[in-house]
């Protein structure tokens, strides 16, 4: 199973066999930690699916932001309803 290609084709995986198994746990321990709220699960219907995003943190397979260079901070919404970087604020509109 290739690791990397399984994580990036996918937004969720199912909670047993493949979140499980990449994350080196038995079937009652995956789904133990589940219920326990230490493998964060969305639910579809009945299925319980583990989004690829957290288990790419997890698993340390992507850079921390900080590492990416990508500045994190609040964002303040304009009248648009678009995300507004920090970096914009105090900038007053000049009409």
């Amino acid at each position: 199973m290739n690791v990397h290609k399984l994580l990036n084709e996918n937004a969720v995986l199912p909670l047993w066999p493949e979140t499980g198994r990449l994350l080196g746990l038995s079937r009652s321990a995956t789904y133990q930690r589940a219920e326990d709220g230490t493998i964060k699960t969305v639910s579809l219907g009945r299925l319980k699916k583990v989004p690829t995003a957290w288990l790419r943190r997890k698993l340390e397979l992507e850079e921390p932001d900080a590492a990416r260079g990508i500045r994190m901070g609040a964002r303040r919404r304009s009248g648009h309803g678009a995300a507004v970087p920090r970096s914009y604020r105090g900038h007053a509109r000049r009409s």
